[in-house]
């Protein structure tokens, strides 16, 4: 853990696991949780992509069943135009939780790998990400439906005769 009275990440990347603790979390650069997938603990408020033409960008890899995570006690803002998540990895059909925060959240992720929806929950005070199919994948899947489907219609009208 790591305790200072200012934290500013003007460039770099803050990786790993554990806490930084701060009045004020300010991350111009690259945050990555974890060595593979990880939690990494940031008790004060945080503002991404806060110099106003920095980048903060939040670097989240999603497993089978979890992903990395980011803790914040504290506010989290993300209202300029340049904060980036970059995802990588998950399952189709499965939700994951990359952010949680006990104070108030202000903005949005900006730029966001596409193929992935982003939920924003003040309630439970996470953001989530969802895995989307690709649209050549839909398009297969649909070939395939109708494919079985042209299949057990033949195989019922041969039984009829």
């Amino acid at each position: 853990d790591v305790i200072y009275p200012g934290f500013t990440l003007q460039s770099g990347v803050l990786t790993g696991a554990g806490a930084v603790i701060s009045r004020y979390i300010r991350i111009d650069g690259v945050v990555s949780p974890g060595n593979g997938i990880g939690t990494l603990s940031l008790v004060g408020d945080v503002t991404l992509g806060n110099l106003g033409d920095s980048f903060g960008t939040y670097i989240a890899e999603l497993g089978v069943d979890d992903a990395d995570r980011i803790v914040i006690t504290g506010n989290l803002e993300m209202t300029t135009d340049f904060d980036r998540l970059v995802l990588n990895g998950g399952l189709v059909g499965e939700s994951y939780v990359i952010a949680q925060y006990s104070g108030v959240r202000s903005g949005i992720f900006d730029n966001v790998t596409p193929g992935y929806n982003v939920i924003y929950d003040d309630l439970a005070k996470q953001i989530r990400v969802e895995p989307i199919p690709e649209p050549a994948s839909m398009a297969l899947a649909m070939m395939g439906i109708v494919a079985v489907a042209v299949g057990l219609r033949s195989r019922t009208q041969r039984k009829a005769i």
